[in-house]
Parts: structure tokens; sequence; C-alpha cells
């Protein structure tokens, strides 16, 4: 997409899925809620788990969410988040960027007690997908690694870290800003526009609140 090209909620959407629970259904709708708030168009997908694990689950869905997405809404850019993020600032910065290329790949950085290192992975939690042959392509190898792994040491991250860099695709990528990235809420940068509590979190506060003021703990440390 020419970058002087202004965008327009007809140009993207925000794509999000969730089990058919009451839990990730409530989820699903404040999200929604808070993307409407920043008059940010999304359709949210409810999903049958069957029997599957939770690995398993996400193993089978995310590409073909994105996929679905893409033949639903044929020309726009699709920003798939986790139905945990929480919005808190209006998202076309982030879709401006996804639309210079072909993917935005989201990278976070690892903790080892409590402390950031220097090594990277890849997190589905907000990626960015451009409609474009190369895209497309990625997805189709992505969901194929998917569906045939069987082991659950293998998550749908791991999964699409070796399909960009082993895959045939030779896809045009841009990074998602950790503005955008969903980091948790005491990682994210001041005034971040996406930030994730987990939900698995959010059904433990107490604990949540013990790992953050660990974490703090650790902070300060490595400072002295």
């Amino acid at each position: 997409m020419d970058q002087t090209t202004r965008l327009t909620s007809d140009d993207w959407i925000v794509v999000a899925w969730h089990t058919r629970d009451e839990k990730y259904t409530s989820l699903a709708r404040r999200l929604g809620d808070q993307l409407s708030a920043f008059g940010a168009p999304h359709v949210m997908y409810d999903v049958d788990r069957g029997n599957r694990s939770w690995i398993q689950t996400i193993k089978a869905m995310k590409p073909v969410i994105v996929q679905r997405a893409l033949d639903e809404h044929p020309g726009k850019i699709i920003i798939l988040m986790d139905v945990d993020c929480h919005i808190h600032a209006r998202l076309e910065p982030l879709v401006e960027r996804v639309g210079t290329a072909d993917l935005a790949i989201n990278l976070m950085r690892k903790r080892k007690r409590g402390l950031t290192s220097g090594n990277c992975y890849v997190t589905t939690r907000v990626m960015g997908f451009n409609d474009t042959a190369r895209t497309k392509a990625l997805l189709q190898y992505w969901g194929r690694i998917c569906r045939t792994s069987v082991d659950d040491g293998e998550t749908e991250e791991t999964l699409l870290a070796h399909a960009i860099t082993e895959g045939p695709c030779n896809v045009h990528m841009v990074t998602v800003p950790a503005a955008y990235g969903g980091l948790e809420t005491h990682d994210a940068p001041p005034r971040a526009a996406i930030t994730h509590v987990s939900a698995n979190a959010e059904t433990h506060p107490a604990w949540k609140h013990l790992e953050q003021r660990i974490r703090i703990g650790f902070r300060k440390l490595s400072t002295l």
C-alpha cells in the first residue's frame, strides 16, 4: 500500500476469536466494547474447542481465523489480537505500518527470573496481515504445519517462526511497535495503545500481584 494513501475504517479490521465458554465470551464482549470506543472495526469469531487441549485449539485455529478473515474481508488489512488484550488508544498507526509490508510480526524479549534477556521470540498476541499473495502463501504453510503437529511442545508461535524462516514464502515483514504489542500492563511502555492481562491471571489476581512485586524487586536489584 502506498504510504501516502490515507487509510479509512473501510481498509482494515481487527479480528479476534474465542471459545464458547462464558469466560472467553465475556472477554470478547469487553474487547469489542473497547475497540468500538476507539472507532476500530472488528469481528469476533466463536469456535468450538471440542475435545482438543488448549494448545491444540490455538494451533488449529489461529491460521484458520486469519485466512477466514482475509476471505471474508478481501483487500483489507487484518489486525489479529487475543481477546485478553486491552485497548487504550486508536490503532491507525499500527494499521498504517502493516500496510507497508506483507506481515507485521510481534517480537517479545524472553524473561529469566523476572529479568528481560536479549533473546526474542515470536508472539501471535497481536499481529498484522496484509492481503497479499505472499501473506496467503505463508498462511497456507503455517496452517499446514499447525494441523500436522501433534507435539504440545510446538506452539502456533514456534511454528510461525519456522514458517517464516524455513518456509517457501519470502514475506516482507515489519515489526509491531511495543506500544501496540500487547505487553503485560507492568511491562508496557507509557501510554501504550494495546496491553495484555492474561485470562488465566485474571482468575488469580493475588498471584498476579505477587508476580508483579517479584519482578519489580528483581529490577531494583539489577540496578544496584
